[in-house]
C-alpha cells in the first residue's frame, strides 16, 4: 500500500447486527444516512465476509448466512448506487482445524452461501481468503488490497468488513493495525 493512503482504505467493521439494525431502520441514524454511510463514495467497494465454521459436508453455520444475506444486500444497494462493489469470501483448511471439518478451503463454501443468497457471480472475488483465523485474514487482505488496487488503478479502494458482535473488537483492532 502506498504509504500515505492505508488508513483510508479500511472504510469500517461493522457486524451483522449493527448492519441489520441501520438497514432495518433500527440504528442511531436514520436509516438513509445509514445506507449512505455503509455504501461510502469511491471507485470500489470491497465487502470481505470473514470466515466462521461449516459443517462436515460443507455447510455454513448461521453466521455465515446471515453475513451473506446482508453482504449480497449491501452489494446491490452499492450497485444501485452507482458504486463498483465486490464481495470476498474468507476462510481456510488445514488437517485437524475443527473449524472446518472438510477437504476444501471455508471460503468456497462462504462463496456458496452467497451465491444461494443472490449474490452474482460476477461479484464474487476468487479466490477467497484462505485464513485460518483472523490475523491471516487482516494480512491476506491488505495485501490482496495493495495488489487489485495497483493492478486496477484505484488507489481509493474502500473496504467493509462482516463479522459477528463479539468478533467485532479484535477484528476492528487487527485490521486496523494491518490498515492504519
Amino acid at each position: 500500500l502506498p504509504p500515505s493512503a492505508p488508513s483510508a482504505w479500511l472504510q469500517m467493521v461493522r457486524t451483522y447486527a449493527e448492519i441489520q439494525a441501520l438497514l432495518d431502520g433500527r440504528g442511531e441514524t436514520p436509516s438513509a444516512s445509514a445506507i449512505a454511510s455503509l455504501v461510502p463514495e469511491g471507485p470500489l467497494l470491497l465487502i470481505l465476509i470473514l470466515g466462521s465454521t461449516n459443517d462436515a459436508a460443507g455447510k455454513p453455520d448461521g453466521d455465515v448466512a446471515l453475513r451473506a444475506r446482508l453482504a449480497v444486500d449491501l452489494y446491490r444497494r452499492a450497485c444501485a448506487a452507482g458504486r463498483a462493489a465486490l464481495v470476498l469470501p474468507s476462510g481456510g483448511v488445514a488437517p485437524g482445524f475443527s473449524f472446518n471439518p472438510t477437504e476444501r478451503p471455508h471460503w468456497e463454501c462462504v462463496a456458496a452461501a452467497l451465491e444461494d443468497a443472490g449474490l452474482p457471480a460476477a461479484a464474487l472475488l476468487r479466490p477467497g481468503l484462505p485464513a485460518l483465523h483472523t490475523v491471516e485474514e487482516a494480512l491476506l487482505c491488505r495485501t490482496l488490497a495493495s495488489h487489485y488496487s495497483s493492478r486496477a488503478g484505484c488507489g481509493e479502494l474502500q473496504l467493509l468488513v462482516l463479522t459477528s458482535c463479539f468478533h467485532a473488537p479484535r477484528t476492528r483492532h487487527l485490521f486496523g493495525l494491518c490498515f492504519g
